[in-house]
């Protein structure tokens, strides 16, 4: 039988024992739980990346379809702008020539406009409204600046005019073909100075009269062309019968 200082002492000796096996125990269980935690984190981390770089991946095949379709789209539609672009053009030089040959036709026929170049001689027929005149350039001096023209004026009606006014083209002249180069043939055209000019001489009944022109700028090296229309007389009187 044992004594109550030798149960005591039993029952300390044993929890003294089993003291440090619960703290070892309880020691290794947060160790475990945090190794747990950080290899979960880990797979978790690295299937996130996986399906952001599949993600990643999709986005720039869909991107990199999307510029090629664009591309191809730029192609077409330039190839399509391209031929667009020469229809218009071939329209453009048919409308210019057919302007070209109009004025030729409209000078020709109508006679309302004359030209002359550097190297014409010889007169022509210029229509007025109170009859037709004939001009004819006799001579081209410099002056100054520009140019001074002497004119020949023919009037081989029996009506005396006193006083005319025209208007005048000048400038370089054109050495190509205006129907087979319309286009440059319009913009010569458009790039010649112009004029309107009035006189006070008198244009007799079956005579030839002078009439000086000034152009100015335009020094006669340069003068090549010169394009007159548009004449109109002022005064007209008829021969009378009494007086013959």
């Amino acid at each position: 039988m044992l004594s109550a200082d030798q149960d005591v002492r039993q029952w300390r000796g044993l929890l003294g024992r089993s003291r440090p096996v619960r703290a070892r125990r309880h020691a290794r269980a947060p160790a475990r739980s945090i190794a747990w935690y950080v290899t979960a984190a880990v797979l978790i981390g690295a299937l996130m990346s996986c399906s952001v770089d599949h993600e990643s991946k999709d986005r720039l095949q869909k991107l990199e379809s999307r510029v090629a379709a664009l591309e191809s789209e730029k192609g077409t539609t330039s190839a399509a702008v391209a031929g667009f672009d020469g229809r218009i053009k071939k329209v453009e030089d048919d409308q210019l020539r057919q302007l070209a040959k109009l004025l030729t036709i409209q000078g020709d026929v109508r006679h309302d406009s004359i030209d002359f170049d550097s190297a014409g001689k010889g007169y022509s027929r210029i229509d007025s409204p109170t009859g037709t005149l004939f001009v004819s350039v006799e001579e081209v001096k410099p002056y100054a600046d520009g140019s001074r023209i002497m004119l020949n004026i023919g009037n081989p009606s029996t009506a005396t005019y006193r006083g005319f006014k025209m208007h005048v083209r000048w400038g370089p002249r054109f050495d190509g073909d205006k129907q087979t180069a319309a286009g440059a043939y319009m913009q010569w055209r458009n790039g010649l100075r112009e004029g309107d000019f009035a006189f006070r001489e008198t244009l007799p009944a079956g005579r030839w009269a002078r009439a000086t022109l000034t152009l100015s700028p335009g020094k006669p090296e340069s003068l090549g062309y010169m394009e007159i229309s548009g004449l109109e007389t002022d005064e007209l009187s008829l021969l009378d019968r009494k007086k013959r």
